[in-house]
């Protein structure tokens, strides 16, 4: 990777016919944990839990939760799951990532995430 920052959307499994960390849906997510490397010692890593609606273009996202600008290394976020509770249940869930810039440090990383129930 070079060059400016990058966007990511990581889809979220959204269905009660599979069991995900022992939740079935994202409305019963309680614990979201992003995992990835920050290497930007002043930009940091972003990730916002968002939607799409499923029947109209558009989507909404919650609060966003970040690195912190001049940390360096591996980084756990764990930003609100607001935006896939009940009242959006039946909309597509993903997590919008940014990475910043590649540095002489390298490139920041999102290696993945890992959710569970109460």
């Amino acid at each position: 990777m070079s060059g400016g920052t990058y966007d990511l959307a990581c889809g979220v499994n959204d269905s009660n016919l599979f069991d995900i960390g022992g939740v079935q849906g994202k409305q019963n997510i309680s614990t979201l944990n992003i995992h990835g490397e920050d290497r930007h010692s002043s930009a940091s890593v972003t990730a916002t839990p968002c939607i799409s609606y499923f029947h109209i273009t558009g989507g909404e996202c919650g609060s966003t939760a970040s690195s912190g600008g001049g940390f360096l290394g591996q980084y756990t976020l764990q930003p609100s799951r607001v935006k896939w509770g009940p009242t959006f249940s039946g909309h597509f869930g993903y997590i919008h990532i940014k990475l910043p810039a590649q540095t002489g440090n390298g490139a920041s990383t999102f290696s993945g995430y890992f959710v569970g129930a109460p």
